[in-house]
């Protein structure tokens, strides 16, 4: 989930791509309404997302792939990672983070705030 000062962003990675929702709450009661649907240029099912900053971060078998929050836009995709299975990017500090099944951990630098 993404708060994008009063819309909230609910971000859900499939194997058809990426899907955002904006919940939406009137009368007390919140529903989901679609927001916008990307499909991955890398190939294979991605990761749960993770979300800083306004970037989605996506772990697939081919690498780390990067999304606008507003719009689903690709941002970056790098090539470093190996297969992944229950790998997901988690973020601490100026960086994020993900390994892979080999045992492998790889380190990106996230963009100045």
């Amino acid at each position: 989930m993404w708060n994008d000062g009063g819309a909230i962003y609910v971000f859900i990675g499939l194997g058809d791509g990426v899907h955002a929702f904006n919940a939406i709450t009137k009368n007390r009661q919140t529903s989901l309404q679609a927001a916008w649907t990307t499909s991955l240029t890398m190939p294979n099912e991605g990761s749960s997302p993770t979300v800083e900053g306004g970037m989605i971060f996506i772990a697939t078998n081919a690498g780390l792939v990067a999304l606008d929050g507003p719009t689903g836009k690709q941002l970056w995709a790098g090539t470093a990672l190996g297969s992944i299975h229950w790998q997901s990017p988690a973020i601490a500090g100026p960086a994020i983070y993900c390994s892979d099944e080999s045992g492998n951990l790889t380190a990106y630098a996230l963009p100045p705030t």
